[in-house]
């Protein structure tokens, strides 16, 4: 499935890739060995005590895939408000092991609850100022003690709200509130985000790295993990009517930063425009990188010339001054290489997925699994495509658009073959 062109084009504001879900039944275990049910025997490579494994591209098992829908939610032609929400971001979705699916409706400043079927079982929080209100939550996530953490970057504080309807409390952030990117992971004393960092000031020389953050229950920061480098960016200076505009653009092709936290504390991270993931220990020590052939293509003038006509397609359609334009075009850059990983997910069972960039920018053309030991359980190239959610030991949520491009959920379980 196709990326959202606006995570090609429009990379001076935020985008997130909303991409469906395809669900396939996988065997094999956990192994010390660099062979996995796959088949593919990777190479290793040891440096400074450290394995990488280096699979080749071809000869990977095909995986079988298996999947029922069992509920949609939301959509334009659905009038009832339990059903309805917008600015669902992919990190505004969670699940329970008992199959609860939570939305956060980034337009109403809620939570909604629905069970294993899509039916509506209760809402959380509102839009406001005080204990348990949002003004501009960016996420959703599962606490101890069911409590959904809820980062809300105006209020500059961390929500954490009971299920059961007791009274919340929160967590002050600080300026760090600001820049949690994404998911939490949440354990009994602790929690861990990454944080992204952002500069207008038109002077500076470079911009901060992204760090892999916990934080204590207090808010405090306690070690960093991973230190991920910033994308590179460019401050540029639109002129047009006597009107100047500074304005901080991305790099085309600038590779993402990914991570994704295993059941035992431990983590996988990817910021390269290679193929490389690293397995973390919970205190972030490196314990295996994993990397797959090919490597990162070099970027085309066919690429550069298709962002370029989406920028100003999307120009036209929002009436943008013509003069702006022009200097916008003129002003993108690129990275020299096309990144080859799209996503980063573990699912239920501690299996890594990797989305692969084989031939399109930014696409998903592959995903391979592994298993919670980096070893490759096999890949998926028929309309392969990476899961939104895993949860309730066999559901997976798809964030999705109708025919009136209005947000919809889609329940799936997951069979086992």
């Amino acid at each position: 499935m196709p990326l959202p062109t606006s995570k090609l084009v429009s990379k001076f504001l935020v985008y997130l890739f909303l991409a469906p879900v395809m669900v396939f039944a996988v065997s094999g275990c956990a192994s010390d060995d660099a062979t996995a049910s796959s088949g593919i025997e990777a190479a290793v490579d040891t440096v400074g005590g450290v394995e990488t494994l280096l699979y080749p591209e071809t000869s990977a098992r095909q995986l079988a895939l298996s999947l029922d829908t069992v509920g949609i939610i939301g959509g334009a032609l659905v009038d009832d408000p339990d059903y309805q929400f917008d600015r669902v971001s992919r990190n505004g979705l969670a699940g329970d092991s008992a199959g609860s699916l939570y939305v956060l409706d980034g337009a109403g400043k809620r939570i909604q609850r629905y069970d294993a079927a899509g039916v509506y079982l209760a809402s959380y929080a509102g839009e406001g100022e005080g204990p348990g209100e949002l003004q501009r939550p960016s996420s959703v996530n599962l606490g101890p003690g069911d409590t959904l953490w809820v980062p809300d970057t105006s209020n500059r504080r961390t929500n954490l709200i009971p299920l059961d309807g007791g009274a919340g409390r929160s967590i002050p952030m600080g300026d760090a509130s600001s820049r949690l990117g994404g998911r939490l992971d949440v354990k009994s004393t602790s929690f861990v985000a990454a944080i992204r960092s952002f500069s207008f000031t038109p002077d500076a020389a470079e911009f901060p790295p992204f760090p892999l953050i916990r934080f204590g229950y207090d808010g405090a920061g306690m070690d960093t993990l991973w230190t991920a480098p910033a994308p590179a960016r460019d401050l540029v200076t639109l002129e047009t009517g006597g009107r100047s505009m500074i304005m901080m653009m991305s790099r085309q092709f600038s590779p993402s930063f990914y991570w994704a936290a295993l059941s035992d504390g431990r983590f996988v991270v990817a910021d390269s425009p290679e193929y490389l993931f690293t397995l973390l220990a919970p205190d972030g020590g490196v314990l295996r990188r994993i990397s797959r052939e090919p490597a990162a293509r070099a970027v085309t003038e066919t690429d550069k010339q298709f962002v370029l006509d989406e920028i100003r397609r999307q120009a036209e359609e929002n009436d943008s001054d013509d003069e702006m334009l022009r200097q916008r075009l003129e002003k993108t850059t690129f990275e020299p290489v096309i990144p080859r990983i799209t996503g980063l997910h573990v699912d239920e069972a501690d299996r890594i997925w990797v989305g692969v960039s084989v031939d399109r920018p930014e696409r998903t053309d592959r995903v391979d699994v592994y298993d919670s030991q980096g070893l490759l359980l096999g890949e998926l190239r028929s309309d392969p495509v990476l899961p939104d959610l895993f949860y309730g030991g066999g559901l997976a949520a798809e964030l999705i658009e109708d025919e009136f491009d209005v947000q919809q959920v889609v329940i799936q379980r997951l069979a086992i073959e």
